[in-house]
């Protein structure tokens, strides 16, 4: 991984209901940044720039991090690696064991944009 700083943008059309906040750590999950999502508004949660080789822990509370038009997107200013469990991003805790997002949770489509033009 290269320095740089990671951006998570939730789109305006994603509801507080579907979705409530993103946390991000920067030292193993010591402490979190926590950003919760706004009604009606592009929320975009960007950390301090990273060091290069040095990792950002993210995890969230919702059920879906798009829609049929929208989704929720990652970008960096460095080239980086993904690896994790892509469901910590929807249910905070406990989710080792999670294997659904809600009602109609399309976990394949949703992930699919998340890293799309990265």
């Amino acid at each position: 991984m290269e320095a740089g700083t990671f951006t998570l943008t939730i789109p305006s059309a994603l509801t507080t209901s579907s979705y409530s906040n993103i946390s991000y750590s920067i030292d193993n999950g010591d402490t979190w940044t926590t950003t919760s999502n706004v009604a009606n508004t592009e929320v975009i949660v960007t950390t301090p720039t990273i060091p290069a080789k040095g990792k950002v822990i993210w995890m969230g509370t919702g059920s879906q991090l798009g829609n049929s038009s929208s989704y929720s997107n990652f970008t960096s200013t460095g080239k980086f690696n993904v690896y994790g469990n892509l469901l910590s991003l929807f249910r905070n805790i406990n989710f080792a064991n999670y294997t659904a997002i809600g009602t109609g949770g399309r976990v394949d489509y949703y992930a699919r944009h998340l890293f799309y033009n990265n």
